[in-house]
């Protein structure tokens, strides 16, 4: 999705609208592990079917509340420990 000339960003669904197109969508780890994902079985025309069958792997992202803080934490931990 293009923000501003030359600029551009990826969300977790997204569409170009060229016949078929292909769409970024989650993924579970079992089938990244499984190893037989293809770029084909990603298009406009797929997912709709995709989410029937998988659900809506992003949703909550979207819906439960979400903190950085641990994370931040545990780097700044580590940063200190290296820069000592």
């Amino acid at each position: 999705m293009a923000v501003a000339p030359g600029s551009y960003t990826v969300t977790a669904k997204a569409i170009d609208n060229r016949n078929g197109a292909t769409v970024s969508a989650p993924v579970t780890w079992d089938e990244v592990k499984k190893g037989k994902l293809k770029i084909q079985d990603f298009t406009i025309k797929t997912m709709l079917k995709r989410i029937e069958n998988v659900g809506d792997l992003f949703k909550g992202a979207v819906t439960q509340k979400q903190s950085l803080s641990s994370a931040l934490n545990k780097i700044a931990k580590e940063w200190t420990a290296r820069n000592v």
